[in-house]
């Protein structure tokens, strides 16, 4: 650089009498053009070989104020440029390989161990049992409910798995047996497999309860119901073929000679034994049918507990208590004198309250405002009995899975009714409706009673869990096309209802485990209690398919004239006791409790003080 400004300089110098030399200008430029291409040649080197590394995207950022820093990072795998191969010939087998992925060897390290065919036959069919072993325990516990056909089934599985066992057993004696027996594991592994699956099977088994119906069912899952029905059926036809002699018998002979000839015959006795086999074949057909529980709709998430049930959606603010602690219902109740838990045990035991005052007017109001609410929504309102009689309870799926929540008035063989939902639904019990008439909206104001197990702590205290309450039901009967159309009215019927009362809520929809036997599915609402500071069930909301209309034989014609089974669904709108809780706890203040506006036409006051 010196250099040139000399020259420079040279140029600009005016009046300079020393003469230019050209060859020193010659010198300059070349040695100015060996440096450029030798830098041309370093900034191509550099530049492939950056291009040729996996570098990290760098992003850009501008900034205002601070110190600006970049920094760079990489990642990458060193692979190996050479890979080998390990064969083993002939009939010899790999025994053990003592080597990991990853794993660092030396030489002279032992990677694996070379044996025989036999050895590894010896291996896999004790590998196969441990299988066979583990899939049988599974099977053990897949199943939610105990049926006698199940059993069976699991019987025979263990009975094959004994063999299995023999036959492990048998091997070191006989070495020839290793490939049938393998054969036998796995044949036994893949009966045992399709035990787990027989809740999938339900459905193929019992599409009604018709007698006819049952024999499309799963071999494996309905031997007993095949039994039993081969019983029947030779009953039926022994009791019909000794009715058909005896009446022959008597129309075309005189009486003189029926004394004579019906030694040779048939007796009425003979009949009467005929008949009753019949019947009580049919009724042990019928008994096992129905234990056989609903199948879940394919929306319903799998689980079995309380915690695996989905929130669906919430709604609601919860309340905000300033300058004072929420009290819990029980106390509120106590402190205005709306209920008198201990005169109920006194009169009747627990779970029976006396309702007082603006209690029991509070009570009077709720189920006015839901039946009012039910009537616009379109619903009938009907007001039914209190009892049922057998009949009924088999019809809706109470009996014979909740005889024991069922109070039983012995006397005349009736049932307490648990819900306005039983007799209600068994309106409809052997009707045939036309496509028209559907569907079919009904709501019931009734008392409920149940006589679910007690328990003691904070859970069941107070209004939280009553062997009798109020509650109005809604009720529909459908067609299997609109049904879960039917279904979403009534969620939104009840949401409505909750958001009218103010109260914070959550829908789930219940999984697998949490339903009840003859429910498809099932969606709970729940408000949040303030003074608790837990969520309380006030409704349920249920498709039934065609379970329940199965067993109570309703039925609609279509337009082509064809009959076919209806679909029943039915929701709480609402049950009062958890409802006058949530309300107690979420509108008390400082000086009382504040009715939501919505009641207070139905109430005839704005606050309990």
């Amino acid at each position: 650089m010196a250099e040139l400004k000399e020259i420079k300089d040279v140029k600009d110098i005016k009046g300079d009498k020393e003469e230019y030399d050209p060859r020193r200008k010659r010198e300059v430029i070349k040695t100015i053009l060996i440096i450029f291409l030798a830098a041309l040649l370093v900034l191509l080197f550099c530049s492939n070989t950056i291009m040729n590394k996996s570098l990290p995207q760098i992003t850009t950022e501008r900034t205002t104020s601070g110190k600006l820093t970049e920094r760079l990072r990489g990642s990458g795998m060193v692979l190996s440029n050479q890979t080998y191969g390990v064969t083993v010939d002939g009939n010899k087998v790999i025994d053990t390989i003592n080597v990991k992925v990853g794993k660092e060897v030396e030489e002279g390290d032992v990677l694996m161990v070379v044996g025989t065919g036999e050895s590894e036959a010896l291996t896999a069919a004790i590998e196969n049992l441990e299988a066979l072993e583990l899939e049988y325990s599974k099977a053990l516990l897949t199943p939610d409910a105990d049926y006698t056909s199940e059993n069976q089934a699991i019987k025979h599985a263990r009975e094959d798995l004994a063999e299995a066992i023999t036959a492990r057993d048998n091997f070191n004696a006989n070495q020839g047996n290793v490939e049938a027996a393998k054969n036998a594991y796995k044949e036994n592994k893949a009966q045992l497999s399709s035990y787990t699956k027989l809740q999938e099977k339900l459905t193929a088994m019992i599409a009604a309860l018709d007698m006819d119906d049952y024999t499309t069912a799963p071999v494996e899952y309905t031997g007993e119901i095949l039994k039993l029905s081969e019983e029947y059926k030779n009953a039926e036809k022994l009791y019909q073929e000794k009715l058909t002699v005896y009446t022959a018998m008597i129309s075309t002979s005189e009486e003189e000679d029926v004394e004579t000839t019906a030694p040779t015959m048939v007796s009425q006795e003979e009949i009467a034994a005929a008949k009753t086999a019949m019947e009580t074949a049919e009724t042990e057909v019928r008994n096992l049918l129905l234990q056989i529980p609903n199948v879940p709709n394919d929306s319903v998430p799998e689980g079995r507990v309380a915690e695996d049930n989905v929130v669906e959606r919430m709604g609601g603010e919860n309340p905000v208590f300033e300058g004072f602690e929420p009290l819990p219902h029980w106390e509120l109740a106590k402190k205005y004198d709306l209920i008198d838990f201990e005169m109920g045990v006194k009169i009747t035991g627990a779970g029976f309250p006396i309702y007082k005052g603006k209690g029991a007017r509070l009570q009077r109001a709720l189920i006015n405002f839901f039946l009012d609410e039910a009537r616009e929504a379109g619903y009938l309102e009907v007001e039914p009995p209190y009892v049922v009689n057998e009949a009924s309870g088999y019809g809706t799926g109470q009996l014979p899975d909740k005889e024991g929540q069922m109070y039983h008035a012995t006397a005349d063989n009736l049932y307490l009714i648990p819900t306005a939902e039983v007799p209600v639904t068994n309106i409809f019990r052997d009707v045939i409706l036309s496509e028209k008439e559907l569907p079919q909206k009904m709501c019931a104001y009734s008392a409920c009673f149940r006589r679910e197990a007690g328990s003691y702590g904070k859970d069941v205290r107070g209004l939280n869990r009553l062997h009798q309450f109020n509650k109005v039901e809604i009720v529909r009967i459908d067609k299997p096309e609109h049904s879960y159309e039917s279904l979403d009215e009534m969620i939104a019927h009840v949401e409505n209802l909750v958001k009218k009362l103010e109260l914070p809520y959550r829908i789930l929809r219940l999984c697998g485990g949490d339903m009840s036997f003859t429910s498809a599915i099932t969606f709970d609402f729940e408000v949040y209690s303030a003074a608790q500071q837990r969520w309380l069930e006030v409704s349920s909301v249920s498709n039934f398919e065609s379970y329940q209309a199965n067993r109570l034989k309703c039925r609609y014609k279509t337009a082509e004239g064809k009959t076919e089974l209806c679909h029943t669904l039915n929701g709480s709108a609402l049950a009062l006791p958890r409802i006058v809780a949530a309300l107690l706890e979420n509108h008390q203040t400082a000086d009382g409790i504040r009715i939501p506006k919505a009641l207070v036409p139905y109430c005839g006051f704005e606050k309990i003080d």
